[in-house]
């Protein structure tokens, strides 16, 4: 066996001990993992290390958050929740997160730029939908709600910009409404 600290060599006997195996099958056992990791990690996002450590750090958030609970994230909103909160924190981090979205390059036309913008968003919900996934959340039809927020809103906003007619100032007798 190769020369280790004293820790990393008190762990592997501990492991050994505990599954039955030898020290040596410990340590062949673990770099064979580790192997698979990276090829796991190679088969989705290419063998950019940078990359790597990302996808560890969320899945490290997972681990965490559900051993810091003792549930599974998809049969509890609280785990979800703060794993949500670690993704958000690591992202900002990692990735740039809070940097506002690029702007807009002399050339590209507008729909050029806003598919370019609604880019992740649409790959997500095409992962999300081909691993059928899904998420227990209390914000189940939130979403519905804002669209439809949204669009009456604009409907207001549309009636206001039109130029008035005398039947729209005239008074409604009761109300006091114009």
């Amino acid at each position: 066996m190769a020369r280790t600290t004293i820790g990393l060599r008190q762990a592997l006997e501990k492991a050994a001990g505990e599954s039955g195996r030898s020290l040596a099958q410990e340590v062949e056992l673990r770099l064979e993992k580790s192997f698979q990791t990276d090829q796991l990690l190679d088969a989705f996002i290419g063998e950019d290390l940078s990359s790597h450590n990302v996808m560890r750090a969320f899945a490290a958030s997972f681990k965490f958050n559900q051993l810091a609970s003792g549930k599974r994230w998809v049969d509890d909103y609280e785990t979800l929740w703060c794993i949500k909160q670690s993704l958000e924190r690591l992202s900002r981090n990692l990735l740039g997160m809070d940097a506002l979205p690029p702007d807009q390059p002399a050339g590209r036309s507008d729909e050029e730029h806003m598919a370019l913008l609604r880019r992740g968003d649409l790959i997500a919900e095409g992962i999300l939908r081909d691993l059928g996934l899904s998420i227990p959340t209390r914000t189940a039809g939130l979403r519905e709600s804002a669209i439809k927020a949204f669009s009456e809103k604009r409907t207001r906003s549309e009636k206001n910009l039109r130029p008035s007619t005398p039947k729209d100032t005239q008074q409604n007798p009761g109300d006091g409404s114009n």
